[in-house]
């Protein structure tokens, strides 16, 4: 099992780190980050959403993908 930290996207970035087997292909731990990150939606600082000065609550998405850099998947093994 390795780690992979994955970056993705919907309205806002996010990274999750997730364990994957050591022969996963990126489209695998794309998936895996995912599915990820659905059962454990990422929120927004206080700050990041206005704080006293504007809204109170961001609605991120929940249409993640995975965010890209020169057409690769932005996977990094950690």
């Amino acid at each position: 099992m390795a780690t992979h930290r994955v970056t993705l996207t919907t309205h806002a970035n996010t990274t999750v780190e997730i364990d994957a087997p050591d022969n996963a292909t990126d489209e695998e731990i794309a998936e895996l980050a995912m599915a990820a990150c659905e059962d454990n939606a990422p929120t927004l600082c206080r700050q990041c959403v206005g704080g006293d000065h504007g809204a109170q609550h961001l609605d991120l998405g929940d249409d993640w993908t995975v965010a890209t850099h020169g057409g690769r998947p932005a996977i990094a093994r950690i």
